[in-house]
């Protein structure tokens, strides 16, 4: 049968409807519409929604190369928009180690020893997003990670990212002592004898990490995209991202090549004299994007900046197995 014939039978199967490419039915739908709250199926053609409805009337939009999903009593969800990300963070958890959600310490540890076996000697292993409360709120240490990383320095950012975990290695690059006073707005947790017990709040955690290889162009597109991908596949159609404006070019390359799994708008951290910089980004990436703009919505945009001040607990004696603490935002 030709493409003429076969999409005239599919029109036919269809009640008369065009075929579309994926019909999901058979589940509870949330529309996000106050007027439609809840629907049974919904049909997609070339990417755009063509019905949202009762499962039946699904029904008419199946032609022989449409896709069907059953729900079988589940939910679907519209995709997420998160209003706050930092996406240039999850670069990190690409090239590195990924602790998002483990409440087990010892699989923190193996974790980073299979990543140190795949890397190899001397490659750094950074990632983390480890979450020290769920076992007990002490922070672990550089002993922790000595032992499965002899040969390779760890910087580990903890969930929040202000919080930094290394091992002596990566210490030791950084010549991180019990001599080196804290930084300006951080502080090095120490042992009773005053050496770093691995673990760097706040600003101290650069003194490791600015010694992390910065990955070449090719690398950073790679693990963006890579990054990108992983968001999509968590149910994220949309973020805001406080990554700042060094990224934005970065990400309109990937737009312009209709790559972008999701729509970003960017916001920028910091004052007033960055809005020159905001508004000029801004308008480029406008100029770059009208026809995509035009065809699809935004896929990319630059409007808003952030001023905030967050931290964690900085005070009380520097002791081994600190607890960690917080003050609100």
């Amino acid at each position: 049968m030709g493409p003429a014939l076969a999409l005239a039978a599919g029109f036919a199967a269809c009640g008369g409807e065009i075929p579309a490419d994926l019909v999901v039915r058979g589940g509870t739908v949330h529309t996000a519409d106050p007027d439609a709250p809840e629907a049974q199926g919904f049909a997609v053609r070339d990417g755009r929604f063509v019905f949202v409805g009762d499962a039946e009337d699904a029904d008419r939009w199946i032609g022989p190369e449409t896709r069907i999903l059953e729900l079988d009593g589940a939910a679907a969800l519209p995709g997420l928009i998160d209003g706050h990300v930092h996406l240039a963070s999850g670069l990190s958890l690409v090239r590195g180690v990924d602790l998002t959600g483990i409440a087990d310490r010892a699989e923190w540890v193996r974790r980073v020893a299979a990543r140190a076996a795949e890397l190899g000697p001397g490659a750094w292993i950074v990632g983390g997003r480890w979450d020290p409360h769920p076992g007990g709120g002490v922070f672990p240490t550089a002993d922790d990670l000595d032992a499965v990383t002899p040969e390779n320095p760890v910087a580990l950012s903890d969930i929040d990212g202000h919080t930094t975990w290394a091992n002596s290695l990566a210490l030791e690059i950084a010549e991180v002592h019990a001599g080196m006073p804290d930084p300006p707005g951080g502080r090095i947790l120490r042992r009773p004898n005053g050496a770093p017990t691995g673990i760097l709040l706040e600003t101290a955690g650069a003194l490791v990490t600015r010694h992390v290889p910065p990955l070449d162009a090719e690398q950073r597109r790679a693990a963006t995209l890579a990054t990108l991908r992983t968001a999509s596949r968590l149910g994220l159609t949309g973020v805001h991202d406080m990554a700042g404006l060094e990224a934005v070019d970065e990400v309109l390359e990937l737009a312009e090549a209709g790559e972008l799994p999701l729509r970003i708008w960017f916001g920028a951290t910091g004052a007033a004299d960055r809005i020159p910089a905001l508004t000029a980004a801004r308008d480029r990436v406008e100029d770059a994007l009208a026809g995509i703009t035009a065809e699809r919505g935004p896929t990319l945009a630059v409007g808003y900046a952030k001023l905030v001040t967050d931290g964690t607990w900085l005070g009380g004696e520097p002791v081994a197995g600190d607890p960690p603490g917080s003050l609100p935002s």
